[in-house]
């Protein structure tokens, strides 16, 4: 049985700048929904890959029309907490 919006969450988190890891058959699938590759989706098209995608990491089964629906919280990684690193060259500590 299929997702509905009402079970699945109302809000999803996308890393700024960062695709969703995928994988190649869902980029097939997503090709498939909107009938381009994802270098050529406007970007309506992308931003609803992007959460079909991120529904999809969350362990739902979303229906490609149902990520329309779903709001969007753009986030930047906190480092202190498993994002990338921020690396301040050495002169930072010491004033030099």
């Amino acid at each position: 049985m299929a997702d509905t919006v009402g079970t699945l969450p109302p809000i999803v988190q996308i890393e700024t700048g960062k695709a969703p890891m995928h994988t190649p058959r869902e980029m097939g699938l997503i090709s498939g929904f909107v009938g381009k590759a994802w270098t050529d989706m406007d970007p309506m098209e992308a931003e609803q890959a992007g959460v079909w995608l991120a529904l999809r990491r969350l362990g739902f089964n979303p229906e490609w029309d149902q990520a329309a629906d779903i709001l969007v919280e753009y986030v930047t990684p906190d480092p202190q907490n498993g994002g990338p690193p921020t690396i301040s060259p050495d002169s930072v500590g010491s004033g030099e």
